[in-house]
């Protein structure tokens, strides 16, 4: 029997101790990037009059333009983590929405690592750039991978927060299942079968052996046994029980 289709908000399939680290990583490295590009920025307008003057005016505005966009598209990818990781705190992260937020963030990421080898002067800089694009390809594989498993029904939303489905037990498929309920079905039944055997019908008349007339159970009537006279009475204790 096919487990049953994933549900978005019934539970969730990322696991935390795998997207947390990448998320953790790279909302870093987007928060300096952010950083570095508004430092840019602040000094080239700061410099402008002298760069246009050594540069030309083009040149500066060309510059100015492109470092403006490279801090748009890591301000994008910046705010699609932020929402993946709002949505995973809410159970409403769907694999296909993952998915695609990691294909434009990785293609974002991959033009920028093409960018920064180009431009590389050391190999410090271009061993961060293949760090920095391992994390978001390592996270696109992880993205891809539930989608799959999405596609193919694998997500069960029973998993409790771990996306693996719950293993069938072959016995039920097999028939024994229902051979031991049918078992212990009969046996609960011979025992709710009623006794031959007769009990007192109240808790006072333990003890007391009925008498059988006429079709009607009578008991004897209680004994009394005289107790020391008191003041000139005598009063009786009485040792059995009463007629019911």
């Amino acid at each position: 029997m096919p487990p049953p289709p994933y549900v978005v908000g019934d539970s969730s399939p990322f696991l935390k101790r795998i997207i947390i680290p990448f998320w953790v990583f790279r909302v870093i490295i987007m928060v300096l990037e952010l950083g570095a590009c508004g430092l840019v920025i602040a000094a080239i307008t700061i410099q402008q009059d002298n760069l246009e003057s050594d540069f030309g005016d083009t040149t500066v505005k060309t510059a100015i333009a492109i470092v403006a966009v490279c801090m748009t598209l890591v301000f994008l990818c910046l705010v699609l983590d932020i929402v993946c990781i709002i949505k995973r705190g809410r159970r409403t992260l769907s694999p296909k929405f993952f998915l695609i937020t990691n294909v434009v963030q990785t293609t974002i990421w991959v033009v920028f690592f093409i960018l920064a080898v180009i431009g590389a002067r050391t190999a410090g800089t271009i061993i961060l750039a293949i760090v920095i694009l391992i994390s978001f390809v390592g996270m696109l594989i992880y993205a891809s991978v539930i989608y799959h498993r999405f596609r193919k029904g694998d997500l069960n939303p029973g998993a409790g927060g771990n996306g693996y489905v719950k293993a069938v037990n072959p016995a039920i498929n097999q028939g024994f299942y229902a051979e031991d309920t049918a078992y212990a079905s009969q046996a609960y039944a011979i025992q709710a079968e009623p006794s031959a055997q007769k009990y007192p019908t109240s808790p006072y008349n333990v003890g007391v052996a009925p008498v059988e007339v006429a079709a009607t159970t009578q008991y004897p009537k209680p004994t009394y046994y005289d107790a020391p006279a008191q003041g000139g009475q005598h009063y009786g204790y009485e040792l059995e029980s009463r007629n019911p």
